[in-house]
């Protein structure tokens, strides 16, 4: 027989005449296994088979994104590149600091109000600064003070001013006289006359001080009819007006037309093997009324297709058959792993243990054919984690009924 790997077919065992060639038992091929995918390509790392080490898919590399953080004065600038997939990062394109540029604040003169400062300086490039500047004290005010009277209205007060720079401030308040007042009788309006308000004037200096004013005759007392708003079954009303007195109407309703549904479809969902769906409808998108109601269409259910398995031998595992959707891909019966059959001393895996397998030791130990990994542990029957020729005689020994294990 021969065993296939993850792209190669293997046979299975057959026999033939070895006088005339006659296939006694034809050899049948065995399909290839495929490939394992191992952990997902990276920036760094392809996907490769994890039997095979063939390479599925190339490492993707880096993604760099690039942030600048700007030159200042005292500090350099540099950029920071990250990558946006795996977090590696490193600094490039350093630009060095060129220091300050040297700015002069000029001093201000104090006046009689404001201090002023005296000369300072500063970097026009970050704002440090690198001469403060210091205050200087005002000089202070020179006022001077001009009277005015009271009124029937206004305070008394003296206003100061002063001889240097023209600042002024009131005070010194003497409380004005007061009005004496003569009450303007109120006249009342009826239905068709206006009237007047109750006013007052000063019969000193014959200000108005309250003023009269007109009032309106009385007329109708309006009262709003609310509108009423269509929606898309009924009518509706404008806004009218009426007298509580009289109930006279002032602004009459008008009907308003309803304003019918607006149609939207409700869009259909198909239904897959586990999920029921809904046939398309239709609603309002005004009033949410259902004008076609969506019906539930029945899950479509899996479509079962058997995933074969294979026994164990003593070379490689076997696998339970299983079973998954032809059409959703779900494992409906997960397929498990039957461990691989060891025999300790069948180096060669017939299931028999010969002087050809003490052989295969000795040539291994000569270097002439290495014995594979998978094998190591049936050759190794003395359990020293090392192949030998120890391990040979021991096997000639069990072959010849010296010794009858390992």
């Amino acid at each position: 027989a021969v065993e296939p790997d993850c792209t190669n077919t293997g046979l299975t065992e057959g026999k033939h005449c070895s006088v005339c060639d006659k296939v006694l038992v034809a050899q049948e091929v065995v399909d290839a296994k495929g490939h394992t995918p191992g952990d997902d390509a990276d920036c760094t790392t392809a996907q490769v088979c994890t039997v095979c080490d063939a390479e599925l898919k190339p490492m993707l590399g880096h993604d760099y994104k690039a942030v600048v953080t700007p030159v200042t004065c005292t500090e350099n600038g540099y950029t920071t590149y990250t990558c946006t997939r795996c977090g590696d990062s490193y600094i490039d394109d350093v630009v060095p600091h060129v220091g300050h540029k040297t700015v002069v604040d000029e001093a201000v003169d104090p006046d009689c109000e404001n201090t002023g400062l005296t000369q300072g300086m500063h970097c026009s490039e970050c704002g440090e600064v690198l001469v403060a500047q210091e205050v200087v004290a005002a000089l202070g005010h020179k006022h001077v003070g001009v009277v005015t009277d009271p009124t029937c209205e206004d305070k008394g007060y003296t206003t100061y001013t002063c001889t240097v720079c023209d600042d002024t401030y009131v005070d010194d308040y003497v409380d004005a006289l007061g009005h004496t007042e003569v009450v303007d009788v109120a006249v009342a309006p009826d239905c068709e006359n206006t009237g007047l308000t109750e006013g007052k004037h000063c019969s000193v200096c014959e200000k108005v001080l309250v003023a009269q004013e007109v009032v309106d005759a009385l007329g109708h007392t309006e009262v709003i009819d609310a509108a009423v708003a269509a929606d898309c079954e009924n009518t509706g009303l404008t806004e009218g007006k009426h007298c509580s007195v009289c109930d006279k109407v002032l602004v009459a309703q008008v009907v308003v037309d309803a304003l019918g549904h607006t149609e939207v479809i409700d869009a259909a969902v198909a239904p897959d093997c586990e999920n029921t769906g809904l046939t398309e409808g239709k609603h309002c998108s005004v009033c949410d009324k259902v004008l076609v109601a969506q019906e539930v269409v029945d899950a479509l259910g899996h479509t079962e297709v058997v995933d074969k398995g294979y026994e164990a031998t003593y070379e490689k595992e076997g696998l339970t058959d299983g079973s998954h959707c032809s059409v959703c891909d779900k494992v409906l019966v997960p397929q498990e792993i039957i461990p691989m059959l060891i025999k300790i001393g069948d180096v060669d895996g017939d299931g028999n243990i010969s002087v050809l397998d003490a052989t295969l030791v000795q040539r291994h130990v000569a270097q002439i054919s290495a014995i594979s990994n998978e094998r190591f542990v049936v050759a190794d029957v003395d359990k020293d984690n090392n192949i030998s020729v120890l391990d040979a005689t021991i096997i000639q020994r069990f072959v010849a009924q010296i010794i009858s294990k390992f």
